[in-house]
Order: C-alpha cells, then sequence, then structure tokens
C-alpha cells in the first residue's frame, strides 16, 4: 500500500513538475449571446430582455495544443409565446477542454482555431407569466429557497486572434445539451427529457505567460533536451581534456626538477674540480674530436707535451662533454675533448697555453660566457 502511494505521488509531483515548465495559465470573460430550444421564442412582448451569459473563466495551457480550465456562467433566459413569457436565471459551473487544430494546417499564423468541449451543471430557477395580466402561472423549483439542476455538457469550436503578447480575443460557438426539460419551464411532450441551448459568444483571453515570466524565453522541449545532452558532453569533454593535461604537465614538472637536479649535480661537481685537482702528472687515455671541422687538431698530439689548459667544462660522458662543446657559445676553433682516467671525467679543454700568465689573460674573457672555467696544468 506504501509502495503504491508513493507511486502516485511520485507520478503527481513529477506530472505537476513538466507543467510548471512547459505550460502557463491564462484567465479569459466571455459573453455569450443565447438561444433556448423552446416553443416560448418570440421576443415581442414587454419584459424581454436579451439571453445573455458571462463566463469567468481560468485554465491551464499546457502547450500550443492543449488547454483544461474551470468556468463559472451567470445568465437569463427569457422568451414568450401567445399567452404566456418565461424567466430563467441559471448558474452554471463545469470544466472544459480544448484542441487547437491550427498548428497541424499552417504554423506561420498566430491565429488559433480550437475544438471546444466541455461537462457543466446547470442550476437554475425559473418562473412562467401570463403574458397580459403579468400574474404567475407556475416556477420551477416550487420552492424558491431551492435550485433545480440540469447536468450536461456542451461541443463547439473557436477562433482566437492574437491582440498582444498577452491579449487575445476569440469568438465561437457552443452548442449545450443539459438533462432538465423545464429550463423554459414547459413540457413540449411526456418524454421530453433534455433542454438544448445554441450560445454564440466573444471571449478576452489574457495570457500570464509573458506577464508572469517576461524574462523567460520559450524553446522547444526536445531542443533543449539536445542542448542539455551537448552540454554535458562538452563538459566531459572538457574534464577529461583538464585531467589530461594536468598529467602531461605533472610529467614535464617531474622531468624538470629531475634535470635540475642533474644540472645542480654536475655543477657541483664541475665546481669542486679546481680545489680538488693540482698540477700533477695525470694523463689523458682517450680523447674525442674537435669542434671545427675545418681545423683538425688531434687532441691526442695536443696533451703530449704538459701545458696550462682552459678547461670549460667536465662530465661523466663523452656524449655530454661532445654536446656542450658544439652548443658552447665560445667562438674557438681549437676547443676539444680530452679522457681524464684518473679522475673518470671528460674536460672540454678551451685551449693551451705555455704559461700560467697567458692563461690567465684569456680565462676572463672566457668566463664572460662560462662563469666556472678554470685553469689547470696537466
Amino acid at each position: 500500500m506504501l509502495h503504491s502511494v508513493t507511486l502516485l505521488l511520485s507520478v503527481f509531483f513529477s506530472t505537476l513538475n513538466s507543467i510548471a515548465q512547459h505550460g502557463h495559465f491564462v484567465v479569459s470573460s466571455t459573453i455569450s449571446f443565447l438561444q433556448n430550444s423552446s416553443p416560448l421564442d418570440s421576443r415581442e412582448f414587454a419584459r424581454y430582455k436579451l439571453n445573455t451569459a458571462l463566463t469567468p473563466e481560468i485554465g491551464y495551457q499546457f502547450n500550443d495544443n492543449f488547454y483544461a480550465g474551470a468556468f463559472l456562467s451567470v445568465g437569463i433566459l427569457n422568451g414568450a409565446d401567445i399567452t404566456r413569457y418565461y424567466e430563467t436565471t441559471f448558474f452554471s459551473p463545469g470544466v472544459n477542454g480544448r484542441f487547437n487544430f491550427m498548428p497541424l494546417i499552417s504554423n506561420r499564423t498566430k491565429v488559433r482555431l480550437e475544438a471546444d468541449a466541455g461537462l457543466q451543471v446547470l442550476s437554475f430557477y425559473g418562473t412562467l407569466y401570463n403574458r397580459n395580466s403579468n400574474a404567475r402561472l407556475s416556477q420551477v423549483p416550487a420552492n424558491r429557497n431551492t435550485l433545480s439542476f440540469g447536468p450536461g455538457g456542451y461541443l463547439g469550436a473557436r477562433m482566437a486572434f492574437p491582440v498582444s503578447k498577452s491579449l487575445g480575443v476569440t469568438v465561437g460557438y457552443r452548442w449545450h445539451v443539459l438533462n432538465n426539460p423545464w429550463i423554459d419551464l414547459v413540457k413540449k411532450t411526456t418524454d421530453e427529457s433534455f433542454s438544448f441551448i445554441h450560445d454564440v459568444h466573444v471571449d478576452l483571453r489574457l495570457s500570464l505567460e509573458n506577464m508572469l515570466k517576461g524574462n523567460e524565453v520559450r524553446v522547444d522541449r526536445k531542443k533543449y533536451q539536445n542542448l542539455n545532452t551537448q552540454l554535458q558532453d562538452l563538459q566531459q569533454n572538457q574534464q577529461r581534456l583538464v585531467a589530461s593535461n594536468e598529467a602531461r604537465l605533472k610529467e614535464k614538472d617531474d622531468q624538470i626538477v629531475a634535470m635540475a637536479r642533474e644540472i645542480d649535480s654536475l655543477r657541483a661537481y664541475i665546481a669542486s674540480m679546481p680545489e680538488r685537482e693540482t698540477d700533477s702528472d695525470m694523463a689523458p687515455a682517450v680523447s674525442s674530436s674537435t669542434r671545427s671541422p675545418g681545423k683538425q687538431v688531434d687532441p691526442m698530439d695536443a696533451v703530449k707535451t704538459k701545458a696550462f689548459r682552459i678547461v670549460v667544462g667536465s662530465f661523466p660522458t663523452q656524449l655530454m662533454a661532445q654536446s656542450y662543446m658544439e652548443k658552447s657559445p665560445l667562438n674557438n676553433p681549437d676547443m676539444f675533448v680530452v679522457y681524464v682516467e684518473d679522475l673518470k671525467t671528460y674536460r672540454v679543454i678551451y685551449k693551451s697555453y705555455p704559461t700560467r700568465e697567458a692563461a690567465a689573460k684569456d680565462l676572463g674573457k672566457v668566463r664572460e660566457s662560462v662563469k666556472t672555467a678554470w685553469i689547470i696544468y696537466f
């Protein structure tokens, strides 16, 4: 039982939410001109009043096609024959629904062509008079403190014309069938059970959509759902791209940190070499090619004789030393790489000098580009 109630409430509130999102309220006021199908249909008597009704109505426009509402009609009916006339006052609450056929015919017009149907209960009291003396002949119901009822319904058609975004004018016709033959206070035949009323009306229709939701823009439901789906796809793609870029950035950051650590280690190693190395008899074992292809210098010949040399780099591998020499900003074709076996290192030699003074003279110029350059004798 609880499960069924919960399901019904869920469906109910879901329907209300859907209605609130896609529809709007409408209020209207209708003036009707009536004609009762009665043998007392003459209008030529002194007390004749125009058969009219006023009908306020409120309803909900679900979409361009469907409408449902509730109304209350208040009006009078009267008529006469040669000897009698009647007067009837009625009140008629009811509910109705409409379907707009115009979108099935053309989407280029804002005019509405609607089928109109409703259920109603007509409650009334009436009096039948002698036309010559105005004497009361009968009344329905017999007790004036009560009302007589006629349940029934109507069918009709309407055409609505927009005046502005909120206001429209409607003209239409309705045919009412009521299960009570005494509205005109006479019964034509013994088996008569119904009364029939013809209704030509003019309606002023006020839409609350543009008044209460003036800042909103209405879109087609399917288009909205498609746009919402596209937005969700874009958001998911954005999240994937952001995650991918963050992973790549982290990988790059890790590489930069590793390279920075390696550079710091090499700089510390290079900076410590002048303090640890002395003018010893350390001899090179293997050397690499020189920087300039135009002037070939054999590194083995260059280090056969001891000399004062300006060292601009010291590396653990030949590839690193060779790469450094090739990319060095120093413009000296005599640069070469030599391997010092005792220290297990590859040195980049800028130039060799016969005296320390000659090497010191060039050291200042070299340190403008390589601040860690030093002089060593081997």
